[in-house]
Parts: structure tokens; sequence; C-alpha cells
């Protein structure tokens, strides 16, 4: 027969033991609207992604440009993020130039910073950074990326690229380090 305080104590690590257990239990994902109205799922290990947008979505019938920001760091008083495109179109991309707009939380527009992506051959990838003066990582709450409408790339170049031709064959891929939408 186990007496009162032991059968307490039993019980008392009985619920200890549910509440760490509970604790451990990783964060849910959950939706949000972002400031342009499109519905966001966040993931527990922060990744995030429009919703209705696929994961692993195949490419498009003629290929696309694969774009996502890879990484962000600080310096000093300014933010440098990279920016990766993918090349999965069935010819080389010998340009395209596309702005990409800091806002801040409060949705105000900060700094606009282009990119250069040139010389980039079929399956290739280019990586490159751009410099976000006057502005810390931490207070860039999203990324818009802008321009880009005259390219040369396949069929399409300077002259013949208009509104956005080039940027329809970008698909921009969620990423963990900031939100990038159109």
């Amino acid at each position: 027969m186990t007496s009162q305080p032991t059968r307490a104590i039993a019980t008392l690590a009985s619920l200890l033991g549910s509440l760490v257990v509970g604790c451990a239990a990783p964060p849910a994902d959950f939706a949000l609207r972002g400031p342009d109205g499109r519905q966001i799922l966040l993931r527990h290990d922060g990744t995030w992604r429009y919703a209705g947008e696929a994961v692993g979505e195949p490419p498009s019938a003629g290929g696309e440009a694969l774009l996502s920001v890879v990484g962000r760091s600080d310096d000093g008083r300014d933010c440098r993020i990279t920016f990766e495109l993918v090349n999965r179109l069935p010819y080389a991309i010998h340009s395209l130039v596309p702005t990409f707009v800091a806002y801040r939380a409060s949705g105000s527009p900060n700094r606009q910073v282009s990119v250069n992506f040139n010389g980039l051959f079929p399956e290739g990838a280019q990586r490159r950074t751009a410099l976000y003066e006057g502005i810390a990582c931490g207070d860039i709450a999203r990324l818009q990326m802008i321009g880009g409408d005259r390219c040369t790339m396949g069929e399409l170049d300077l002259l013949s690229s208009s509104g956005d031709e080039c940027l329809s064959r970008v698909r921009i891929q969620p990423g963990r380090f900031v939100p990038l939408n159109r």
C-alpha cells in the first residue's frame, strides 16, 4: 500500500513530465495576410510561402528562372542582402536587372537597389549582393521586386521586351531571410 505523500509526488512527477513533453513540441504553422492582401503561410522552421503556391512546383512549360533571398547580414547601419537566380530556362539570361524595394514594418518604402544578373547559362546560378544603406536588416519587413522589364534572354532583347515579359519568366522562391514578392 502506497502512502498519500508518495501518490502526490508520483502525480506531480507525471504532470511535470507531460508539461515538459508539451513544451518540447514545435510551434504550429500559421497563416496571416500580407500588406498586399495575399495570404502567407508561416512555418515553424522560419520559412514561408504564399497560400496556393505549391511547394516544389514544377517549372512552367518553357522553363523559368528561380529567384530567392539566400542571405542577409548587418554591416554597421546598413544591410547586405544576397539574392540567387537559378536559370532553368532553355536559353541564357544575358542581362536581367530587377530592382528590389525595401519596406519597413510600417509599410513605408525605405530604399531601392538594382541588381544585375548577366551571362547566366541554362542550369547555372548566380548570387548577387545588394547593399541597403541606412537601414538595418532587422528593420526590413519585406522586399518587392519591380523593374527588370528590360532584359536580354531568349527571343527578348532591349528592343523587343516590354511590360512584364521578362519578370513573368522569373518565379520567386519563398525563403527564410526576408519576404520577397512582386
